[in-house]
């Protein structure tokens, strides 16, 4: 049997993280790098969305902590 294309439950190698955890974590990256509160919002913004939309490869796995 193949595997589905959308999973609705998370494998045993995944870690779920509320969005609004996510979002004030990326954030907080952002402006301990030196980027300004309103720019480190607006790529958390995008980036946890972008996440949520499940395309992965450009959400917050692009963020080096």
């Amino acid at each position: 049997m193949t595997e589905p294309i959308v999973r609705l439950e998370p494998n045993e190698q995944e870690v779920v993280v509320k969005q609004e955890d996510l979002h004030g974590y990326v954030r907080e990256i952002y402006v301990a790098a030196g980027v300004s509160g309103d720019h480190a919002t607006t790529m958390a913004d995008l980036q946890v969305e972008t996440d949520v939309r499940g395309v992965h490869s450009h959400g917050t796995r692009q963020v080096a902590s």
